[in-house]
């Protein structure tokens, strides 16, 4: 699942419970730290708030060891060198 703010693959999906999004723990603790409010709510939000989403955490990492899985190496031609 993508950060609808940074649109990266989130690695500690955490639930704002003043407005029920999702957002990886590192972009909302950043923005916690100027400004103490949900960004989409705009409710009072401290880092202590925060929920982690440990499904979704799971479901995120299973994907990504499934796409590491299936990825192909450099040299069976599928390389993005172009010379």
């Amino acid at each position: 699942s993508r950060a609808p703010v940074t649109c990266e693959i989130m690695t500690a999906p955490v639930l704002l419970p003043t407005s029920g999004k999702i957002l990886d723990r590192a972009s909302i603790t950043r923005h916690l730290l100027s400004d103490e409010t949900d960004p989409f709510s705009r409710k009072r939000l401290t880092a202590d708030m925060l929920v982690p989403d440990d499904a979704l955490r799971a479901r995120i990492q299973a994907f990504l060891a499934e796409h590491r899985k299936g990825k192909k190496k450099p040299d069976d031609g599928d390389s993005m060198d172009t010379h």
